[in-house]
């Protein structure tokens, strides 16, 4: 997984069914990558944060609300040092939004835009749920998608039926 976009980011997005191991292996990516490079690690799952049951939430919560709500506060002329959580633990820095903090598709929508094209980090991971994915144009793009899914003909099903409603937006 070499593959850098035209700035020399690695960008990849990891997805698929819920209670795949999307997370985890987002996490375990971030901290495989961590130990030679800057990386971002960035929750785009606005309902259910699955990466604050594997960090270190009680130093998250010491965070000022801006680095606790970073995807909300992220915008093109915001440097990303300014808005994330650095997990020791893992080596690598973390852009979150908390339970409770609502994340607009404009919000979600401009910062992936700037993800795509920051120059703060040599790898960007992204952990977004599939019902998010039409929000990712820009990201998608610019990176590697890996899609998690069951081992199985109805996990399989359930992922086909996941992705073809994901490609729609609400645009359409």
């Amino acid at each position: 997984m070499n593959f850098r976009n035209k700035y020399g980011i690695r960008v990849l997005v990891i997805t698929g069914d819920r209670r795949v191991g999307c997370t985890k292996l987002a996490l375990n990516l971030a901290n495989c990558f961590a130990r030679t490079e800057s990386v971002l690690y960035v929750d785009f799952d606005r309902y259910r944060h699955g990466s604050l049951g594997y960090l270190n939430l009680d130093t998250i919560l010491d965070e000022p609300d801006h680095v606790q709500s970073g995807i909300n506060h992220y915008k093109a002329n915001v440097p990303l040092s300014k808005l994330v959580h650095h997990y020791r633990k893992g080596g690598f820095d973390t852009l979150l939004s908390m339970y409770g903090d609502e994340v607009t598709d404009e919000q979600m929508v401009e910062a992936q835009e700037n993800l795509s094209i920051q120059r703060e980090y040599t790898t960007v991971i992204v952990d977004c749920p599939l019902e998010n994915m039409y929000l990712l144009g820009d990201i998608i793009s610019a990176g590697n998608v890996i899609i998690c899914g069951e081992d199985d003909k109805v996990g399989l099903f359930n992922l086909i039926t996941m992705l073809s409603g994901s490609c729609r937006s609400d645009k359409d």
